[in-house]
């Protein structure tokens, strides 16, 4: 080319600014480029499966079918006023029942018995007790003085002497004994003791306390001490020989009767 001097060092400056363009990565940069996620679909507003079966908003609830009543009946006890009426007692039923433990007594040279207590559960019955009387079966012992036997009601406590210090030394041979505060005699004290009906009877002058667990004895022998209580229960005998020689036994068993008296009242209104 037919350049001048001047003109040549005009053009070199030009293409020496032509060499210094910047040679980048022809890869192509996006912007907003594309982001690869998981493909699978996330529902904004999922279905969620539940138990199919369907809740009763108001459910039916099963109850008790037995009617309860709002005013129900209340049953009390007779024997109380309740106003407006009057009660008239005009009349008492009396119940008597015996019960029955026919288990022997065995009664040693001295000490406890076995059983030691022997007892009897009175159930069933009702009122409260108007009598009682205790009987004893085929009892056999050499001294019968060295026995003391004790009756103890049913709330474990109320009590008496049924025998004590009675009919010496002449043996007993398969008596049977009846305690009853109506008899017309108490047992001997000396003399022979045969089967029959007595009243309790103690003839130490003192109250005759039996070994744990017998209650201390009532002061009073007889079996009135029972009357007016609740006859249900356990009642319980007692069977103690105080001294030496001889043993024995109450081979049958013995049995409790009791009467009852339940009052018949009306109601009148006033």
């Amino acid at each position: 080319m037919g350049c001048l001097p001047k003109k040549i060092r005009l053009c070199r400056k030009k293409t020496s600014k032509k060499e210094r363009r910047v040679i980048v990565d022809p890869t192509p940069v996006n912007v907003n480029p594309i982001i690869n996620v998981d493909p699978t679909p996330v529902n904004v507003n999922p279905i969620i499966n539940v138990d199919p079966t369907p809740i009763n908003v108001n459910p039916i609830i099963n109850v008790d079918p037995t009617p309860i009543n709002v005013n129900p009946i209340i049953n009390v006890d007779p024997t109380l006023t309740i106003g407006p009426f009057q009660r008239v007692c005009n009349s008492t039923v009396s119940t008597t029942a015996t019960f029955v433990n026919t288990d022997p007594i065995t009664i040693p040279v001295q000490g406890i018995a076995d059983p030691y207590p022997s007892t009897i559960a009175v159930t069933g019955m009702t009122g409260t007790i108007a009598k009682v009387t205790v009987t004893l079966f085929n009892m056999n012992h050499p001294n019968p003085e060295d026995l003391d036997i004790l009756l103890v009601g049913s709330n474990g406590i109320t009590n008496t002497i049924l025998m004590s210090d009675a009919g010496g030394s002449l043996d007993l041979v398969n008596v049977t004994l009846t305690f009853d505060d109506d008899a017309a005699n108490f047992l001997p004290q000396l003399g022979q003791i045969v089967s029959g009906t007595f009243k309790p009877t103690n003839y130490q002058g003192i109250v005759e306390n039996l070994p744990a667990p017998a209650p201390a004895s009532s002061v009073f022998v007889r079996l009135f001490n029972f009357i007016g209580m609740t006859p249900n229960g356990a009642w319980d005998l007692y069977v103690f020989d105080d001294d030496v020689p001889g043993s024995g036994n109450i081979a049958g068993g013995w049995s409790l009767t009791i009467t009852t008296d339940n009052e018949v009242c009306t109601f009148t209104p006033l």
